[in-house]
C-alpha cells in the first residue's frame, strides 16, 4: 500500500454489499482504503467483476474478483 500512495495511486474496492457491510469489513480488516456500494452491479458488470462464473461446478451469477489498474481515463 506503501508504494502505490508514493506514486498517488488510489485503491478503491467495489461489491454490492450495503455501506453498513462494507464499514464492519474494514474495520475488521482495517483496510487503508475505501469500497465503493454498487448494489445494482452496473460499474461491476462493466469492468468486468460481474457476471457468469462457475462456482462448485455450476454456472452462477456473482461477483468475480480480481484486481485491475485503471487510468485517470477510465481505461484498464
Amino acid at each position: 500500500m506503501g508504494e502505490f500512495q508514493k506514486r498517488n495511486f488510489v485503491v478503491l474496492g467495489i461489491s454490492p454489499d450495503s455501506e453498513a457491510s462494507h464499514q464492519k469489513f474494514i474495520e475488521k480488516n482495517d483496510l487503508p482504503f475505501t469500497f465503493l456500494c454498487d448494489p445494482e452491479k452496473k460499474v461491476m458488470a462493466k469492468y468486468g467483476a460481474f457476471g457468469e462464473k462457475k462456482m462448485y461446478g455450476k454456472v452462477v451469477m456473482g461477483v468475480i474478483r480480481f484486481n485491475m489498474w485503471v487510468n485517470p481515463d477510465g481505461k484498464i
